[in-house]
């Protein structure tokens, strides 16, 4: 990659991390570009009356000097930006650590992501759409159903994170059944032909030689990968990264009902502003502000609830918090780990069980003493893939 090529790439990726924070900050915290402008040039602040216009300027002559590809490229890039580093880098960056407890964690968070792909996007989408009503939005008929629709979506989210609680993992569920149908499914490739089973392997011609070979290292590959993947599952569970990712996730429902607060308290100010007492006008950090020590059953002097209303909504956000405290002791940490122990142990013992049984069958249908002296024939016969059952073999003995 030449010198041009390579700084355009690290200024692309800086100006889609700019653009994604600026945009994150204008939305949710503060006027970025107002109190920047402020601070550095308090003289020139009007020229932000023209900032729309100066963008599609600076696009139009984007649009002027750069290639039509690396036009769209970059494009693509700044618009996807965060789909960007959660879909492709951070898994990117687990494998590349060579750290079967990762993956094994990025595969079980892929898996549960698939499941609620569906809840997910109507849940965010709707959440997206309230949440910029509420915020842009000054008509009175727009701003209480998006208020109410948002506070349906946290309690909906809240009743999700319960059942889920109970439910059955759909990672667990998903290796069960691809470890009990693989052996089922797939008896063409690990039984031999009945004209050849039972036959010496000096007496087999050569395609029968071909067939029998590769038959023994189909099986051999499914017993050495049971062998392994149970290994692995049950590394993972010693690792305990398990409850790391219940703490994220309960983490992830403090931030998301810290949000969801702040943005009804906006609204509601916006809808009747005398249901709060202000000691001077508010912006939307100030209710993030309010909403995270509201959370915390703190106050803040800036702004307190004074209205029916606004009390309301405080005493829900503090009922929210005691069911967070719920959730996080005795579900997430307590409920939910022994059950996660439990399904865990589960499937590792049915794997075993797979791999013990396939063990089984190899030593009889391919007349072996034991499975060295089968992984010793397919060595001997030049196995096609022998160098990956060889890896698989150091993988089961190594600790």
């Amino acid at each position: 990659m030449t010198v041009k090529k390579t700084l355009a790439k690290y200024v692309r990726e800086l100006v889609a991390a700019l653009f994604w924070l600026y945009l994150i900050l204008k939305l949710f915290f503060i006027d970025i570009d107002v109190e920047l402008t402020g601070l550095l040039a308090p003289n020139y602040t009007w020229l932000l009356k023209f900032k729309f216009i100066l963008f599609l300027s600076l696009l139009t002559l984007l649009i002027l000097l750069v290639k039509k590809h690396d036009l769209f490229v970059w494009l693509f890039w700044i618009i996807f930006y965060p789909f960007i580093i959660i879909a492709f880098r951070i898994p990117r960056y687990i494998l590349r650590q060579k750290s079967w407890t990762l993956v094994i964690a990025l595969f079980e968070s892929i898996i549960s992501s698939i499941k609620s792909f569906r809840y997910t996007v109507i849940g965010l989408t709707a959440f997206l759409i309230s949440t910029s009503l509420l915020l842009f939005s000054d008509n009175i008929f727009i701003l209480w159903p998006s208020l109410i629709a948002v506070l349906i979506i946290l309690l909906a989210t809240y009743v999700v994170r319960f059942i889920l609680v109970f439910k059955p993992s759909n990672t667990f569920r998903l290796l069960k059944k691809a470890f009990q149908g693989i052996r089922k499914v797939g008896v063409s490739s690990f039984s031999l032909d009945k004209q050849i089973k039972g036959l010496p392997v000096e007496q087999l011609s050569k395609d029968q030689l071909e067939k029998w070979k590769n038959n023994l290292q189909t099986s051999v590959i499914f017993n050495h990968l049971c062998l392994v993947i149970a290994k692995k599952l049950r590394d993972y569970q010693q690792s305990k990264i398990h409850v790391i990712s219940s703490v994220l996730t309960w983490l992830l429902l403090i931030a998301f009902t810290t949000v969801t607060f702040a943005v009804i308290n906006f609204g509601l100010y916006k809808i009747d502003p005398l249901v709060f007492k202000v000691s001077t006008p508010p912006r939307l950090f100030t209710f993030f502000y309010y909403s995270f020590y509201n959370l915390l059953f703190a106050s803040i002097p800036e702004i307190s609830p004074s209205g029916i209303l606004a009390q309301i909504f405080s005493m829900v956000e503090s009922f929210c918090a005691l069911l967070l405290v719920v959730i996080f002791v005795v579900l997430l940490i307590s409920i939910r780990s022994e059950r996660y122990v439990a399904e865990l142990n589960e499937v590792v013992s049915l794997i075993e069980r797979e791999g013990t049984a396939m063990e089984e069958f190899i030593l009889v249908e391919f007349q072996q003493d034991s499975m060295n002296s089968a992984v010793k024939k397919l060595e001997e016969f030049g196995a096609n893939l022998m160098g990956f059952i060889t890896r698989l073999s150091n993988m089961i003995r190594n600790p």
